[in-house]
């Protein structure tokens, strides 16, 4: 298992009612799909891939994979027309229990005119890049085309970071981060409109905020002239706000990469990201200009030792 796999693990194990590390997917299908034809594709694409064959156990005081061969991952359910499709949905992701079953289901149910394909995963198997990745090998294998087998499996790249290969690449990057982070970091006063509370509870919601036309128009040529980028644009206003409402100039935010800069993991499912965290001092005397070139030129020197693991940096 990679480190990012063993933090998951635990957080769940402390945390055995969450979901908040299930990552869902609903693909709506037209009545008139052939449902015999889309198991079958799915049961393609569980073959191809270990990930969604993939347990956890506890082994000598370590977690450790087990690939499972033929597994029962299709769940059919029978669901009340009345309800709301949000509640159906909500209903039927449950959290996962790592050291009994694979934690990876694909429900499917009828809806009105639909067939609802939910499919509900935990990220310690799964991130972003892998929902794309399955549905490309679902479309391919229901449509009869050969998705073929993968020249490696995401338990090749946790067996290769712990080979000294892996292992030297990350000692020339340790000490990147301890120079980083050699000072220790405050915490952000920031002005909570509730108890602050230690333990973390995983409740939350999403706000989305659609930025006006000539706004966004105005904060991509900016990010265009200055040669920026949108991210690093939109991180340093982030850093500004945040300084503006905490009052402090030592600061660090952490964003999340695809951990997938080595040959051959494009095609790869499984749990590749790593968190890079970002400090910056945001001292009031530099223009916006000066510091979103100090940002910027963070964010290039934290990419290139992207591969130093979140997790081992913090223990």
């Amino acid at each position: 298992t990679t480190d990012a796999q063993q933090a998951m693990f635990y957080i769940q194990m402390l945390n055995p009612d969450s979901t908040s590390y299930n990552i869902t997917q609903v693909i709506e299908l037209k009545k008139e799909v052939d449902e015999e034809r889309l198991e079958e594709a799915i049961m393609k694409v569980i073959a191809k891939h270990e990930i969604l064959r993939t347990s956890f156990e506890i082994t000598e005081g370590k977690v450790v994979q087990v690939i499972q061969e033929q597994p029962q991952l299709i769940f059919r359910h029978e669901v009340d027309q009345s309800q709301n499709l949000k509640e159906v949905i909500e209903d039927l992701i449950k959290p996962f229990k790592l050291v009994k079953e694979i934690p990876f289901r694909m429900n499917l149910f009828k809806w009105q005119e639909s067939i609802i394909l939910l499919m509900d995963i935990h990220h310690i198997n799964f991130d972003g890049i892998s929902i794309e990745v399955f549905k490309n090998d679902l479309l391919g294998a229901y449509q009869g085309i050969d998705i073929g087998t993968p020249e490696l499996q995401f338990k090749d790249f946790s067996e290769w970071q712990q080979t000294d290969e892996f292992q030297a690449r990350l000692d020339s990057q340790l000490s990147y981060w301890v120079q980083k982070f050699e000072q220790q970091v405050e915490d952000v006063n920031l002005p909570y409109d509730f108890d602050h509370q230690d333990m973390v509870k995983g409740t939350g919601h999403h706000f989305s905020y659609h930025l006006q036309s000539e706004l966004s128009k105005h904060i991509v040529q900016q990010a265009t002239e200055t040669n920026a980028g949108l991210f690093n644009y939109l991180l340093t206003a982030a850093f500004i706000l945040i300084h503006k409402y905490s009052q402090q100039r030592d600061l660090v935010i952490g964003t999340g990469t695809q951990g997938r800069n080595f040959p051959g993991l494009r095609e790869v499912m499984g749990n590749f990201v790593n968190t890079v965290a970002y400090r910056v001092e945001v001292k009031p005397e530099l223009s916006h200009r000066m510091l979103l070139a100090e940002v910027k030129n963070t964010v290039n020197e934290g990419l290139e030792n992207q591969d130093y693991p979140y997790e081992q940096l913090v223990s």
